[in-house]
C-alpha cells in the first residue's frame, strides 16, 4: 500500500507542477523490530486436584514486528490527503498451528478530500474532541469553514480499540458501543483565543451508552500568560465527568509557574454497558501548582505539589474512607544541545488517603 501511494504521489507531483495549489508531499517511515521476549503463562493439568497442580512456566517468544507510517498531503492537484499507521508481527518460534502466530492492526488509516471551504474524509481516525480521552472511530466525517475563524465538523461511525503492539497472543475485545456520532463548532484566532463546543453520542444495540457535551478553550491574554480549560458534561447521568483549568506564567525567561484545578468522576467515564460501571468509585478534586527553573539552557529543575479531595457519591463521609490526599514531586532534566536527547530524574511522594508510596 505504501509503495502504491508513493507512485501515486509521484504522479500527483507531476500533475501539480505549474498549479497554484501547494505541492504534493509524502513522508514514509518503515521500521523492523526483532527481540526475544520471555512470556509467563499459568497452566494446569487436565484434571487438577489441588492448587499444586497449577504452575507457571516460561514460553520463549521471538516476534518480528514491522511498523509503517505514511502521511501524504495535497495529492491529485492538492485535493487529497492520505494517512496510515499500521503494524504486524509474526512469532518465529511458534508452530504454524498455534493461534496468535501472526497479529497486527491499523491504528489510523483514512483519506480526506478537500476543496475550498469544505472537506470530507473516510476511514479509521482518532477524534480528539467530544469525549474525555478522545475516540477512535471507523467512519466518515465532514468539515466546513463558514468564516475565516469559524469551523463546523460532524462525524459518524463505529468506535474501535486498535491494538498497538506488544506480545503476541489473545487480545481483549471492546465491542460494547456499536455506533457513534457527533458535532463540533470551533472558533480560532491564533495567538489570542481558540474555543470550541462539541456533542458526542455513543450507543449499543440502539440504546444510548454515552452522551457528552464538551467545551474547551486556549487563551493568551498576555505575552507571559497562557490559560487553558475544558469541561465535559454527561447528559445521561447529568453529572460533571471531567474539568480542568490551568494557567501558565513565565516569570522572566528562566522561571515558569503553573497553577491549576482538576475534577474527575471515574464512574461517568465508564460506559453503561461495562460491568465496571456497577462498582463504586471515588470522585476527586485537585488543586495543583508547579514551579520550574531553567538554570542553564541544558539544565532544568522544578517541584510540583497537589492537594486532592476525595468523595463517594451517596456514601456517608465516615464510610467512604479518607477524604484527603496529595502528592509532592521534584525533578531535574538534563538535555543535549539540540534538545533531541534528555536525562530525567524524578522523586515523587504519593498519598491517596489509603496507601502511601515513594517513587
Amino acid at each position: 500500500l505504501a509503495l502504491s501511494l508513493g507512485v501515486a504521489t509521484t504522479l500527483a507531483q507531476a500533475q501539480t507542477a505549474g498549479q497554484e495549489d501547494a505541492p504534493a508531499t509524502m513522508r514514509v517511515r518503515f521500521d523492523v523490530i526483532f527481540r526475544g521476549v520471555p512470556r509467563y503463562v499459568l497452566s494446569a493439568q487436565a484434571n487438577p486436584v489441588s492448587a499444586d497442580d497449577r504452575y507457571w512456566r516460561t514460553i520463549a517468544l521471538a516476534p518480528l514486528q514491522e511498523r509503517v507510517n505514511l502521511d501524504a498531503n495535497n495529492l491529485l492537484r492538492g485535493r487529497v490527503d492520505v494517512h496510515l499507521s499500521a503494524w504486524n508481527a509474526i512469532d518465529l518460534t511458534a508452530p504454524g498451528a498455534v493461534d496468535g502466530r501472526v497479529v497486527g492492526d491499523i491504528a489510523v488509516g483514512w483519506a480526506r478530500y478537500h476543496r475550498g471551504p469544505w472537506s470530507v474524509w473516510a476511514g479509521r481516525r482518532f477524534v480528539a474532541w467530544g469525549a474525555p480521552g478522545g475516540l477512535h472511530v471507523d467512519g466518515v466525517g465532514a468539515e466546513v469553514r463558514l468564516a475565516e475563524a469559524l469551523r463546523v465538523e460532524a462525524i459518524a461511525g463505529r468506535p474501535v480499540t486498535p491494538v498497538y503492539g506488544g506480545l503476541l497472543g489473545g487480545r481483549p475485545g471492546f465491542d460494547g458501543a456499536t455506533g457513534a456520532g457527533g458535532l463540533r463548532i470551533g472558533w480560532s484566532h491564533p495567538g489570542a483565543l481558540s474555543a470550541s463546543v462539541s456533542y458526542l453520542e455513543q450507543w449499543a444495540a440502539g440504546i444510548p451508552a454515552r452522551r457528552v457535551a464538551e467545551a474547551s478553550f486556549v487563551a493568551n491574554p498576555l505575552r507571559w500568560l497562557d490559560l487553558r480549560g475544558s469541561v465535559s458534561w454527561d447528559l445521561l447521568g447529568l453529572g460533571l465527568m471531567q474539568a480542568d483549568l490551568d494557567a501558565s506564567a513565565w516569570l522572566g525567561r528562566t522561571v515558569e509557574l503553573d497553577v491549576g484545578y482538576g475534577h474527575l468522576d471515574p464512574a461517568l467515564l465508564i460506559p453503561r454497558w461495562s460491568i465496571l460501571s456497577v462498582f463504586v468509585t471515588r470522585t476527586f478534586d485537585e488543586a495543583r501548582a508547579r514551579l520550574s527553573w531553567r538554570i542553564v539552557p541544558a539544565l532544568q529543575v522544578g517541584a510540583e505539589g497537589a492537594a486532592i479531595h476525595y468523595d463517594v457519591a451517596g456514601v456517608e463521609a465516615s464510610k467512604a474512607g479518607p477524604a484527603w490526599g496529595g502528592r509532592a514531586e521534584v525533578f531535574a532534566r538534563l538535555s543535549s544541545r539540540d534538545r533531541r536527547e534528555s536525562l530525567v530524574a524524578i522523586a515523587s511522594r504519593r498519598d491517596d488517603g489509603v496507601q502511601r508510596m515513594t517513587l
